[in-house]
C-alpha cells in the first residue's frame, strides 16, 4: 500500500533524481530536453515544461494581500 506524500516531499525526490542526470544542471538539462522534445511529435514537451516550472517554484501560490480594515464609522 502506498502512503500519501507531501507536495514538498515528492518536489525533494524529483529534484534529488535530476541531480543524477548527465549534464551541468538539472535545469540546463530539462531545457534541452525540452528543445528536443518540441522537435518531436510523439513527445510531450509541455508536461517537461510544467516539471520544470514547477521546480523553479514558478507554480507556487500567490497570496492576495488583505485589503485594510477602515475602522467603523459612528
Amino acid at each position: 500500500m502506498m502512503s500519501k506524500k507531501k507536495l514538498s516531499e515528492i518536489k525533494a525526490e524529483v529534484t534529488a533524481l535530476l541531480q543524477t542526470l548527465p549534464g551541468k544542471s538539472p535545469e540546463a538539462w530539462l531545457a534541452k530536453e525540452i528543445e528536443e522534445a518540441k522537435k518531436d511529435p510523439k513527445r510531450d514537451a509541455r508536461t517537461l515544461e510544467m516539471l520544470c516550472a514547477a521546480l523553479d517554484g514558478e507554480a507556487k501560490k500567490q497570496r492576495k494581500a488583505k485589503p485594510r480594515q477602515r475602522p467603523a464609522k459612528r
